[in-house]
């Protein structure tokens, strides 16, 4: 089911080779026999037919050992492993790297995200994050007139990396000649390291 091609297709070196490799090579690496190998060996039966058989040598399927993270020159490293669905002890899992990259981008605090595989042995292998932090503070600034209130404006900052803690702390003042309004928040995304939001708002 997972070739692309059944008995009876003509047959195509290309799809050949999308199914060892793409197909069937994805599919043992997705349950972490990152080693297997799949060999096709074509054997010619008529004058316009082949028999196609595939030899699969799967080894054994691997472990993570370590969880390293680099790049990480503000955030702490807590905020970014919390967001990982790869654990030191998990059979490797291709599916899982991919989605704990995409959670960790997602946090919007990393330009880049890239995940790596480093084999230490036949049974073993070790997975490298390396992140590319960004700018991830905001502020706003406007101003205009009004014939009632005169000048009017507003102020706003956003800190939303607080510290590297992954907490959110804004700040927003509008004001005119017969008003004035102050926001304070503060949002914990992991309240006690668990995944629990919490905020506040004065």
């Amino acid at each position: 089911s997972r070739l692309g091609f059944a008995k009876g297709d003509v047959f195509s070196t290309k799809k050949l080779q999308e199914a060892v490799v793409e197909r069937l090579g994805s599919m043992y690496y997705d349950a972490g026999y990152i080693f297997a190998t799949v060999n096709p060996v074509e054997k010619q039966t008529q004058a316009d037919t082949i028999d196609l058989n595939f030899f699969v040598t799967e080894g054994k399927a691997v472990t993570v050992n370590k969880i390293q993270i680099a790049g990480n020159t503000k955030t702490k490293e807590k905020v970014i492993r919390r967001e990982l669905y790869v654990r030191p002890g998990d059979t490797f899992s291709r599916d899982m790297l991919l989605r704990s990259q995409r959670e960790v981008f997602v946090l919007n605090y990393f330009s880049d995200v890239k995940p790596d595989v480093k084999p230490i042995d036949e049974e073993k292998v070790d997975v490298m994050v390396e992140v590319v932090e960004k700018s991830t503070d905001t502020a706003n600034m406007s101003a205009g007139w009004s014939e009632r209130d005169k000048i009017i404006g507003s102020i706003g900052v956003a800190m939303n990396n607080l510290f590297g803690n992954g907490q959110r702390l804004s700040f927003d003042w509008n004001f005119g000649r017969y008003y004035r309004s102050f926001q304070l928040g503060f949002t914990e995304p992991w309240l006690f390291d668990s995944p629990t939001l919490a905020s506040v708002s004065i």
